[in-house]
């Protein structure tokens, strides 16, 4: 059976704003989400995965139209922020939890 990223590496978000007043459009909109998907009695549901590279967990995007960055090196799914910063000439390839322990 061949190796699956998706097998290896992810979570669930569950936002639940039934019994909430949700939050606040200006607020919503300055944090990025979907003011419509954030009212009151409303439900939000999105696949996640970490960056192995910042640390970071990255909300997956349903209607996102390119193809996810991969880092070849530790074979997993990385953000766009680490992906870019890994195209760099002097790049040194470490992960988050080797930086932790230094």
């Amino acid at each position: 059976m061949p190796f699956s990223r998706e097998l290896y590496q992810g979570g669930y978000l569950h936002l639940d704003h039934s019994s909430s007043p949700g939050l606040p459009e200006h607020f919503a909109r300055r944090n990025g989400y979907d003011p419509a998907l954030c009212r009151e009695g409303k439900t939000f549901e999105a696949d996640t995965y970490g960056c192995p590279h910042c640390g970071g967990v990255v909300i997956k995007n349903p209607l996102r139209q390119r193809p996810r960055e991969i880092c070849f090196k530790c074979n997993t799914f990385i953000c766009d922020t680490c992906a870019a910063v890994a195209r760099d000439p002097d790049y040194k390839h470490r992960l988050f939890v080797e930086l932790v322990e230094k």
